[in-house]
């Protein structure tokens, strides 16, 4: 026979209640219950009242002078000094690599004729504008921390405007000496010795290129890494004029005398004025 399944148990009989989640909560009830289902077996958690204290700072002598947010101060070196270091480094290093010059040559060079005799010859250094990028690349490079110094809010088309002026300035500066050199028949001493100081700027560029990065982003010490760059430039111009003087009073003449005179004349006068700025400043 087939088994007859009758259930005995009748479900709608027991007592049932569901949580309605839809329904907004009743205003009646009581905050402390909102949010509670009513067969919680948890205490009720009492909202507690939000606490109001004074303020530290009423009647205080040290009142806000100003309503609203103020900006951070940046600390940091804007972008452009980063892009102009990094061209300013990629420049010379496209030098060196055109031009063939090795290091440790330009470095004998700056002691030795015979050096730069053969640095001048082997590196195609013979035409004027060749060797002029080595003085607008340190023109370009002392510019850098100079605007910084002297105008810290100053932008990059300030610091191009400045470096296209002493640019300007140092092919007037080369003009006056030859010059010079025409007016006291030594055209050949002038122009070895306007190929030495190109060959010390260029040193000068590539060491100063080197150091203002720790410069601009040592968290510490920035300072005395640019007072120790000043240094290395004021012996290398000492070394140069010395070097210049050699090349100039190589024969004993009154003439030539007068030329180194009027010569260091014209290298003084730009340190000088160089110097009283980074003073007043």
């Amino acid at each position: 026979m087939p088994e007859q399944n009758v259930d005995t148990l009748d479900l709608s009989a027991l007592p049932f209640w569901q949580w309605d989640t839809s329904s907004a909560a009743s205003e009646s009830a009581p905050e402390s219950i909102l949010g509670l289902t009513l067969d919680s077996l948890l205490p009720v958690r009492e909202v507690v009242p939000t606490i109001q204290r004074p303020s530290i700072f009423r009647h205080h002598a040290l009142q806000p002078q100003h309503s609203t947010t103020m900006e951070r101060t940046a600390t940091g070196q804007p972008a452009w000094v980063f892009v102009s270091l990094m061209l300013l480094s990629g420049l010379l290093c496209l030098y060196y690599k055109i031009r063939k010059i090795n290091i440790l040559h330009a470095l004998k060079s700056t002691i030795d004729s015979r050096a730069l005799d053969r640095l001048t010859r082997d590196c195609n250094l013979n035409r004027g504008v060749v060797m002029v990028s080595m003085g607008l690349l340190m023109v370009g490079v002392v510019t850098l921390p100079a605007v910084r110094l002297l105008t810290p809010d100053a932008s990059w088309y300030i610091y191009l405007a400045t470096a296209a002026l002493l640019g300007l300035l140092y092919i007037v500066r080369n003009g006056v000496v030859r010059w010079l050199g025409n007016v006291f028949e030594c055209k050949q001493e002038v122009a070895l010795y306007i190929t030495s100081n190109y060959i010390y700027h260029l040193l000068e560029a590539t060491v100063l290129a080197a150091g203002l990065y720790l410069h601009f982003y040592l968290p510490s010490g920035g300072m005395t890494v640019l007072i120790g760059l000043g240094v290395l430039l004021a012996v290398a111009f000492v070394m140069r004029l010395s070097r210049g003087a050699k090349i100039i009073l190589t024969h004993s003449n009154t003439s030539k005398f007068y030329l180194f005179y009027y010569l260091c004349t014209v290298e003084l006068i730009p340190a000088l004025v160089a110097l009283r700025a980074f003073m007043m400043q």
